[in-house]
């Protein structure tokens, strides 16, 4: 089952980050922010973020859940900081 639930999990995070770029991309979404290109950075951070986790996650470093690993890591923490400047930034 972990090969599955690691397969099914990274692919549900590409999928998501796909999704992001689209509507980053979308006309319609990006005339909404004053510094669009900003969001592209959020993209980055993010699919960092993720790959991450994935690996953490991979090598048994990460033993328990997610969301609560991520209140207690560091990079989690300078990540959302990032991603929250990046989208202020974006206006």
């Amino acid at each position: 089952d972990q090969t599955y639930l690691r397969l099914s999990g990274a692919i549900s995070g590409i999928v998501a980050m796909v999704l992001l770029a689209l509507q980053i991309v979308d006309p319609v979404f990006s005339a909404g922010f004053d510094a669009p290109q900003y969001l592209w950075a959020v993209w980055i951070v993010m699919m960092y973020w993720l790959a991450r986790a994935w690996l953490m996650a991979s090598r048994g470093a990460l033993v328990e859940d997610i969301a609560v690993a991520a209140f207690s890591d560091s990079v989690s923490w300078i990540s959302g900081t990032l991603v929250v400047l990046l989208f202020l930034l974006a206006g």
